[in-house]
């Protein structure tokens, strides 16, 4: 039999001495890293954006959300958007926006965008084809302006008591007026592309007034 080099023979021995100490520790580290990349894996997949890199939180109440948005309709016909103008601001939790459109907001990433699609049950419900009343021009205050679109405050007898309703002129026929008393996006599915802004904490004086005070605004 071949002589083993004393250089071979050393580190096999050394070898042999050493692996028994670590024969423990090494399959429980094993099991803790692969427990940690099992949970880093599912937290990735449900709240991980890589396009940002950024992990989402779910936003929390009482903060200031600041968000540019564009609304088009199922024909693809856009409805609103606010990259013209001040994006949209509203306090998380205050019940200011759609409660659906809301709640896909606060679990959005930090500068991150997001497509939203909202049924009329989770926007503004379905038309109701006799939500419509028809008047005369005369019965309408003097100082309005009648156009189609124009939206009017029309009081209402709700229980022996008046109530100013929200409506819309719908139609215009001469001297008869159709007013329309459903939402003007009622009926409709809506499809948002929503961007977010900004978040900070609301200020005492904003969770007080109920709205976001801008940086003119002293109330």
């Amino acid at each position: 039999m071949a002589a083993v080099p004393a250089a071979v023979g050393a580190a096999r021995v050394e070898h042999a001495r050493l692996d028994p100490g670590l024969s423990g520790v090494q399959p429980f580290f094993a099991l803790v890293i692969s427990f940690f990349l099992c949970i880093i894996k599912a937290i990735n997949w449900r709240c991980y954006n890589f396009e940002t890199m950024e992990v989402s939180v779910p936003i929390p109440n009482d903060q200031v959300v600041t968000v540019h948005y564009t609304l088009t309709d199922g024909d693809g016909n856009l409805l609103d958007t606010t990259y013209d103008e001040d994006p949209l601001e509203f306090i998380s939790g205050g019940e200011q926006i759609l409660a659906k459109l809301e709640s896909e907001i606060l679990a959005m990433p930090m500068k991150s965008k997001k497509k939203i699609m909202l049924r009329p049950d989770e926007a503004y419900g379905d038309y109701d084809a006799e939500d419509i009343q028809v008047v005369k021009r005369n019965e309408l205050p003097d100082d309005i302006e009648l156009e189609v679109g124009a939206e009017l405050l029309a009081e209402v007898d709700e229980d022996e008591e008046a109530e100013e309703v929200s409506c819309f002129i719908s139609k215009i026929d001469g001297d008869r007026i159709t007013l329309d008393f459903n939402h003007p996006l009622a009926g409709k599915t809506l499809y948002f592309d929503v961007e977010l802004i900004d978040v900070r904490p609301a200020t005492a004086e904003e969770l007080e007034h109920g709205h976001v005070h801008g940086e003119d605004c002293e109330e």
